[in-house]
């Protein structure tokens, strides 16, 4: 199987559990970091995971294809969660 696993993503995201990363973007370059997983989205092709990014400190989108690694952080956003939701959802609104 070519990157994470879809499963179990959902379960981070049930369990708002920060996982750790490593991501290969579109020209192959490696990047780690550690993300909030919020929501998986299934296109015909891909599955996208949308994630608050520690690292850049705003949304972003990962192709679960592109991740070669993942792994539970031990953190959780609990505390978090319902924001960073409603922030994601006042964004797609105002797209």
């Amino acid at each position: 199987q070519d990157g994470a696993d879809a499963e179990q993503l959902r379960r981070y995201i049930r369990d708002e559990a920060e996982i750790e990363i490593a991501y290969l973007d579109l020209e192959e370059r490696q990047s780690r970091r550690a993300i909030q997983p919020l929501a998986l989205i299934y296109y015909i092709d891909v599955v996208i995971l949308i994630a608050w990014c520690t690292l850049r400190l705003d949304f972003r989108h990962f192709r679960i294809d592109r991740i070669t690694e993942c792994a539970p952080t031990g953190c959780h956003f609990t505390a978090e969660a319902a924001a960073l939701l409603e922030g994601l959802a006042e964004r797609a609104a105002s797209a």
